[in-house]
């Protein structure tokens, strides 16, 4: 860009206001459950009157125990220990519990469906553009599974030995 030529951001209008509108067309459902995801990240300083009928008086009993609450401070800002918090709740909060449970999930299909089409678009790109639909199937079935282990003895047991004739 040459110092003397100005800016001119009237052709960058556009594009972002796009943007934003896109934006805001993909996370609508984010605006509906912002109080769920406002309990999600603190129950202790949520406002119960705010919270479902189902679940306030389980808020009310978490909110005035004292342990938790500690334990939810020490934790605060750590999400990898947040949801070990969540699924460690006592049985006496089974709404709130399943509520978490609910939020924690959507987080985690996300991130697979995304890890999917990821391999996907990896694995047929224009380079390996002859795989059909169950090369493709097959393929991302082995990368997406995370616990596949080959069992040797039984693949040994099934292959047969190819015996050149007799030795003398």
């Amino acid at each position: 860009m040459d110092s003397g030529t100005p800016f001119s951001s009237i052709k960058y209008t556009d594009a972002i206001a796009k943007l934003q509108e896109e934006f805001d067309d993909r996370f609508v459902d984010f605006k509906t459950h912002t109080a769920t995801f406002q309990m999600f990240a603190d129950p202790f300083s949520f406002n119960v009157e705010d919270a479902p009928p189902v679940l306030q008086m389980e808020l009310i009993d978490l909110q005035c125990n004292s342990e938790l609450k500690a334990k939810f401070r020490d934790i605060n800002g750590k999400t990898d220990k947040l949801g070990q918090f969540m699924r460690e709740l006592p049985t006496n909060f089974p709404e709130i519990s399943r509520m978490f449970k609910q939020i924690m999930c959507l987080f985690g299909s996300t991130y697979l469906c995304e890890k999917l089409f990821s391999t996907m678009n990896f694995n047929k790109s224009k380079y390996r553009a002859k795989l059909t639909d169950e090369h493709l199937q097959a393929i991302l079935r082995v990368s997406v599974a995370s616990s596949l282990k080959p069992n040797v003895a039984e693949l040994c047991r099934r292959k047969r030995c190819q015996v050149s004739g007799n030795k003398k």
